[in-house]
């Protein structure tokens, strides 16, 4: 089975024992956003006032051709319309292989993933991306079932254990990445509160 294959498999596995475990909850409306109640920090949901929402989707890493989407975006509608700040809002969500653009600094070193996803330097080559586009209040969103995977990749190739490189990851996210329980759920919920949709890799 191949590195994408397997990558499927897993999630698809994962996925299943989080729909049935949760079979026998009560469902809450899709406006509730308390994170005691959820687990996960869902606060970005109400930050989604503006009137110009696009939500950006990057299963790959594509040379970081979401932050370059999500800059255009910005740029485009602040020459076109004057939009400010707060009238614009890009949601990127880094999924799949992408999820690696989420991972601090210190991860990519510690880790050698520079070097298994064949980018130059030793740090995360796309930090000043990420930092440039939280500046201009973009909320940036992390696939939790895409760290899991990858991180027993990584245990697998380096003789570690999974769960202590999960636990690392998910401590060391590059500044302002919230961690989501999918990709896909941040994409959909993402477009329940009103985004539009962009495929970016």
């Amino acid at each position: 089975m191949n590195g994408d294959a397997s990558r499927r498999a897993f999630i698809a596995q994962s996925a299943s024992s989080l729909v049935f475990g949760a079979a026998s909850m009560k469902l809450t409306s899709p406006a509730a956003t308390d994170t005691r109640a959820t687990g996960w920090d869902l606060t970005w949901i109400d930050r989604l006032t503006g009137k110009h929402r696009v939500v950006f989707d990057s299963p790959e890493i594509n040379d970081g051709a979401v932050f370059v989407n999500a800059f255009v975006f910005i740029g485009g509608f602040r020459e076109v319309y004057n939009a400010a700040p707060g009238d614009m809002h890009a949601v990127v969500v880094m999924r799949g292989n992408g999820v690696h653009m989420a991972f601090g600094d210190a991860m990519w070193g510690k880790y050698q993933l520079a070097e298994r996803l064949k980018q130059t330097g030793s740090g995360n080559p796309f930090t000043s991306q990420l930092a440039g586009l939280r500046a201009n209040g973009a909320i940036l969103l992390a696939c939790n079932l895409a760290a899991t995977f990858y991180a027993g990749e990584i245990a697998r190739a380096l003789n570690l254990d999974a769960a202590n490189v999960l636990a690392d990851l998910r401590a060391n996210m590059a500044p302002g990445v919230l961690l989501q329980p999918s990709g896909v759920f941040a994409t959909i919920r993402a477009q329940q509160a009103g985004c539009c949709f962009m495929k970016s890799a």
